[in-house]
């Protein structure tokens, strides 16, 4: 994460008021998202729902529980078993 970064988000940490500005809420929505994706399940989450999009599990996609389990197995596999196609 950026310098930047890190530094607007120790300062929103200590704010305790409301964020008004648009500019700034779509700074801390995307400053967020990066976070996410670079946990374990965020990255779980993403692999589960590439996965049952191209298996075609519509049923699935609904349930964040179900795409954890299609991710995490996926990205417990070694890298020679993730083929999925």
């Amino acid at each position: 994460m950026s310098p930047e970064s890190r530094a607007l988000m120790r300062a929103l940490a200590r704010w305790r008021g409301v964020v008004k500005s648009r500019v700034l809420k779509e700074l801390v929505e995307a400053l967020l998202l990066e976070i996410e994706l670079c946990s374990l399940r965020g990255r779980a989450v993403l692999y589960g729902l590439i996965i049952a999009l191209k298996e075609g599990l519509t049923h699935v996609v609904r349930s964040v529980k179900k795409l954890m389990c299609l991710g995490i197995s996926y990205l417990s596999n070694p890298p020679l078993y993730r083929y999925y196609g």
